[in-house]
């Protein structure tokens, strides 16, 4: 299954999006796409690793 979570914000403060595929982080960047995603709106939302 794969995800593109967008909109999210980083540790430093950047606005990034992220594709997961297969359990894993495989692309961060800004304006992703990835048509077979589920896509998950992360606006407002700090994204960090697993803590």
């Amino acid at each position: 299954m794969n995800y593109l979570i967008s909109g999210g914000e980083t540790a430093d403060g950047t606005q990034q999006d992220f594709i997961i595929a297969d359990g894993k982080i495989v692309k961060v960047g800004a304006n992703l796409a990835k048509a077979d995603a589920i896509q998950i709106d992360a606006t407002g939302c700090k994204i960090l690793p697993g803590l």
